[in-house]
C-alpha cells in the first residue's frame, strides 16, 4: 500500500544507501583494443573531483586544469597524443528543480555548510565547501560555462534548452541518443558514477544501439 517499494526506503522514509559497484563488475565486458572515438560524452562532476584543486586563484584556474587534466589526456594516448579524437561533450548538473535526490545532497554536505556567492573574480574555496554544496556547485557551474574550452568542446549548462533534467547521469543518456541517432560508431563514456554505467547498459540495450559504445572509468 505504500507509494515506493519498502525495500528503497528505511524507517524513517530515507532513500537507504546502496552499494553498485559490485553490480558494474559482474555485467561490464573488458575493451581489448582502443577504437578512434567520434564521441565523447564527459561527466563534469569526474573532471572535477580528479583535477587538481588550486589552493588559490579563481575559476579560471580550474578551466585551465580541465584543458590539460590527465583524466582528459590518459583515455585518448592510445589514439592521440594531444587530444581526444572527436568530439567532446561536458555535461553539467543542472539543479533547476526539486530533486529526489536532494536529501542525499543535504547530508553530503553536513552540518555548517555555507552558500558562497561565486563569480569569474571570487577566490576558490574547498573542493569539499563547493562540490558538497548543491548552492555552491550550481554557482560554480554557471561561472566555469562562462569560459571558452577548447574547439570541438561543447558544454551542456544549467541555462542549455537542449536537455532540462537537472540529472547530469540523464542528459549523458539524451546525448547518447542523440549521437546514435546521427550514425555515430563509437562513443565512450568518462564517469566514475555506478548509475550512469547502468543506464548505459539499460539504454543500449533497449534501444539496440548498433554503434559502439564504451565507458571509462
Amino acid at each position: 500500500m505504500s507509494p515506493m517499494p519498502p525495500s528503497l526506503i528505511d524507517k524513517y522514509g530515507c532513500m537507504r544507501k546502496w552499494i553498485k559497484a559490485p553490480l558494474a563488475q559482474k555485467v561490464c565486458v573488458q575493451a581489448q583494443r582502443p577504437l578512434l572515438l567520434d564521441v565523447t560524452i564527459i561527466d563534469a562532476s569526474l573532471l572535477l573531483y580528479h583535477i587538481v584543486w588550486p589552493s588559490r586563484g579563481d575559476a579560471s584556474v580550474i578551466v585551465k586544469s580541465i584543458k590539460t587534466s590527465r583524466i582528459l589526456l590518459s583515455s585518448c594516448q592510445r589514439v592521440s597524443r594531444h587530444s581526444l579524437a572527436g568530439k567532446k561533450i561536458i555535461v553539467f548538473d543542472k539543479y533547476n528543480s526539486v530533486s529526489a535526490k536532494d536529501y542525499a545532497r543535504v547530508r553530503r554536505a553536513g552540518l555548517g555548510s555555507s552558500n558562497y556567492d561565486l563569480t569569474t573574480n571570487t577566490p576558490l574555496h574547498s573542493r569539499d565547501a563547493i562540490m558538497r554544496n548543491k548552492h555552491n556547485k550550481l554557482q560554480l557551474t554557471k561561472v566555469l560555462c562562462t569560459f571558452s574550452f577548447d574547439e570541438g568542446v561543447r558544454v551542456e549548462s544549467p541555462s542549455d534548452g537542449v536537455f532540462n533534467h537537472d540529472e547530469a547521469d540523464i542528459t549523458m543518456m539524451s546525448d547518447l541518443l542523440k549521437a546514435a541517432e546521427s550514425d555515430t560508431r563509437v562513443i565512450r563514456f568518462l564517469s566514475d558514477d555506478t548509475d550512469v554505467f547502468v543506464m548505459l547498459v539499460c539504454r543500449v540495450y533497449r534501444k539496440m544501439i548498433g554503434a559502439t559504445v564504451q565507458m571509462e572509468r
